[in-house]
């Protein structure tokens, strides 16, 4: 067999702990039809009938590896025409969430840990990265492309695994995403820019160009003065570099995107990777979820997408962000169905006069604050289908409401009703058939 690169980096440990295998299933736990209730009675009537909806995405707990091999004994071999990583940088930072909530004037303030970006060393991190750039080029399609943003850490070192693995041949770009925020180096020069690593699987990767607006000096003169009168500026703008200083990093706390996870990237930047490397109807992947950003960005834009993600925060954040853009409906999977259980609440339902209340409780000591978002639903076949959801809308930290009235309630929903409560941390409520 042809040796992709001749050129290779070795450790002492690679090779040892790779394994295509596996052994775990994925269970399907959810399905997430996005309906936001907004403080009306609402009619079961009037919600979508999700026998009618297909679902388009994944979002699956668990590690990323097993998660990979898993898909590609199931039929996603070669299935990919994007997928895009942003995994740990060997940063060895711990990094951590605070949100405030509850009044303005006197906030909660709560305190999260997301994930840890520590290793033992140098070697354990390699051990760790070079696995799912194989699997990633297993999962991509004949036209695909994997996208992998590192920044100045170990970027490196992953051009390197990323040459043996595809072949140098396959490199397109090196992307350098330039953005501002102040910093406290006074030892070197402010580390501001993250690299993004283009490859391809073959020559036939999708490439659809993207433009930029052209500077004001350039539309003042326009082409003719230089280049001849033969010659006139495109409308669509001028073809887009590979170093982007257009759009910044989310930096104000207040952010209207900010969802308060700590490695957070702009829409705008995954937007623009989305439309570049595939197309409409093209699944789309990412194995490091974090925020939700690649799958919000490919839901607006007409893809469907499988991504993951084993903080059961990136998880969370993820599923209260589809649901506050009004995705298509997905489904929530997971390679360990166990997950950490919440207490302090419960939920009493009442009817009367044709109306159903359903009550969120908090027990004394704790406050509804804490509550990040709540589902009402029915478990079909033991999966639980998600079909109004109460949020708070771009992640604000004012009251949730803690009671839903419904009319219209036939014997199914009698009979297969599930209310599933979520905190700030992670933790989850199920209560079933609560009336």
């Amino acid at each position: 067999m042809k040796k992709r690169g001749s050129v290779t980096l070795d450790w002492e440990t690679k090779n040892q702990n790779y394994d295509l295998s596996s052994s775990n299933n994925i269970v399907e736990i959810e399905q997430v039809y996005p309906f936001v209730y907004h403080g009306d009675i609402i009619s079961i009537n009037d919600i979508p009938d999700s026998k009618l909806e297909s679902l388009n995405g994944r979002l699956i707990k668990g590690d990323n590896q097993n998660i990979m091999a898993n898909l590609l004994h199931n039929n996603y071999k070669d299935a990919f025409d994007l997928i895009y990583l942003d995994p740990p940088y060997f940063s060895d930072i711990n990094y951590k969430s605070k949100i405030n909530v509850g009044d303005k004037d006197k906030p909660e303030i709560i305190n999260r840990n997301v994930f840890d970006d520590k290793w033992k060393n140098l070697d354990d991190y390699l051990d760790y990265i070079f696995p799912i750039l194989k699997l990633s080029r297993d999962l991509l399609s004949e036209q695909g492309s994997l996208l992998v943003h590192v920044d100045w850490h170990a970027s490196h070192y992953i051009k390197i695994l990323l040459d043996e693995i595809f072949s140098k041949d396959r490199f397109i770009n090196e992307i350098i995403w330039c953005y501002g925020g102040g910093s406290g180096a006074k030892r070197h020069f402010h580390r501001k820019h993250d690299t993004i690593l283009w490859y391809s699987k073959t020559n036939k990767y999708i490439f659809n160009p993207q433009y930029r607006p052209y500077t004001e000096k350039t539309l003042n003169r326009g082409l003719t003065k230089v280049k001849g009168s033969k010659y006139v500026l495109n409308k669509k703008g001028a073809l887009m570099q590979d170093w982007w200083i257009d759009i910044n990093k989310i930096l104000s706390p207040t952010a209207y995107e900010n969802l308060k996870f700590p490695t957070q990237k702009p829409i705008a930047l995954l937007e623009r990777i989305i439309k570049a490397s595939s197309n409409e109807n093209s699944l789309v992947g990412d194995f490091f979820a974090g925020s939700g950003t690649t799958a919000e960005a490919a839901e607006k834009l007409g893809r469907s997408w499988v991504v993951c993600d084993q903080s059961s925060i990136a998880i969370q954040t993820t599923h209260n962000r589809l649901i506050n853009c009004n995705a298509k409906p997905f489904t929530i999977e997971s390679l360990d169905v166990q997950s950490n259980k919440l207490t302090d609440i419960d939920i009493v339902c009442n009817y009367m006069d044709g109306i159903l209340t359903i009550n969120l409780l908090t027990k004394p000591g704790t406050t509804s604050k804490l509550i990040d978002f709540w589902e009402i639903g029915i478990s079909d076949k033991n999966v639980f289908k998600s079909l109004i959801q109460v949020t708070r809308p771009n992640n604000k930290t004012y009251d949730l409401p803690d009671k839903v009235r419904l009319t219209g309630i036939d014997q199914v929903w009698r009979e297969n009703l599930v209310v599933r409560v979520y905190d700030f941390v992670g933790n989850v409520f199920t209560k079933a058939k609560p009336f």
